[in-house]
């Protein structure tokens, strides 16, 4: 059964999936004992995946009962192998438009519909879109942060 934050996840997936262009493309998310195989066969028919990464959680009080998460990040991995994925036939949307538009779909939204979480907002966090150095592929992660 899945825990409060996976469920989280699972939201963030399913509001990325409501957005045309973003429908049009794999997105995964972080399952960290099988990611890997799940990256490879969507970057190989597609060669585009946003991956949404599992969410990192801190607590400022430690002595309340709960704990009460409060300091709540996450990330969308936007990983693109240009060579496929700009090729006749694939999807040729590029890296960069697929990390604005993702930070465009989550900025403000609230996940009213997820336990535990319907009092927080997403927000893009300041250092929104960061490139991520690779030999292999174009990749961006889209930084989130939740406020209540």
């Amino acid at each position: 059964m899945p825990n409060e934050l996976q469920n989280l996840q699972s939201s963030i997936v399913e509001r990325l999936k409501g957005d045309p262009m973003l429908s049009q493309i794999e997105i995964l998310a972080e399952d960290r004992l099988d990611l890997e195989s799940a990256i490879q066969l969507a970057m190989a028919k597609l060669g585009v995946v946003l991956v949404v990464q599992t969410v990192d959680v801190g607590v400022s009080n430690p002595n309340l009962p709960g704990p009460c998460f409060d300091a709540v990040r996450f990330a969308v991995a936007v990983v693109e192998n240009v060579t496929l994925n700009r090729a006749p036939g694939s999807s040729q949307l590029d890296a960069l438009s697929l990390a604005i538009s993702t930070a465009k779909r989550l900025h403000h939204w609230r996940p009213l519909d997820v336990e535990n979480w319907s009092g927080y907002t997403v927000l893009a966090a300041e250092n929104t879109i960061q490139y991520q150095q690779s030999d292999d592929v174009l990749a961006y992660d889209v930084n989130f942060t939740l406020g209540n």
